[in-house]
């Protein structure tokens, strides 16, 4: 005889929730890069021409420099989205916090390859803002990867 479960309706997260788990990711990885980019700059890989009597002025950065901080932040984006929802099952610190988690569509258990997939589409200039153009909450990365980002209490 087969058990009849009694299954709660799985609620994806409001836009509210998002913008805050992003802001809080988002901020995680402005402080990584920062940390990286001062240690680059303390062992010459760049050359930040930071000048204690004046402020940062990225008008006096080489391309070098620019294009090295560019590509700092998408690895640093990159890595800190994949090295957490693959091995946290679909959550980030920001996700955590704000109560909600990645879900694969189909049911199956969210993996590494699936958080490989959604940081790599979040590299996608102008990504973040297809929030606002979807019915579903969802972003390019959800859609992309058949994945949804829900409200944790919602997960049976």
């Amino acid at each position: 005889m087969e058990e009849i479960k009694d299954e709660k309706p799985i609620v994806r997260a409001s836009r509210t929730k998002r913008a805050i788990a992003y802001g809080i990711d988002y901020m995680n990885i402005i402080f990584l890069s920062c940390i990286l980019m001062l240690y680059f700059n303390r062992y010459g890989f760049i050359n930040l021409q930071i000048d204690t009597q004046q402020a940062f002025n990225i008008n006096n950065l080489d391309d070098y420099t620019i294009n090295f901080i560019n590509i700092l932040v998408m690895v640093v984006n990159f890595s800190y989205y994949f090295l957490q929802e693959g091995p946290m099952n679909g959550v980030t610190i920001g996700k955590r916090i704000a109560k909600t988690r990645a879900i694969r569509l189909d049911g199956d258990e969210f993996n590494p390859e699936n958080a490989f997939f959604r940081s790599l589409c979040r590299l996608i200039p102008f990504e973040m803002v297809s929030i606002f153009f979807s019915q579903n909450k969802d972003c390019w990365h959800d859609w992309l990867t058949k994945t949804a980002v829900v409200d944790e209490h919602t997960i049976p």
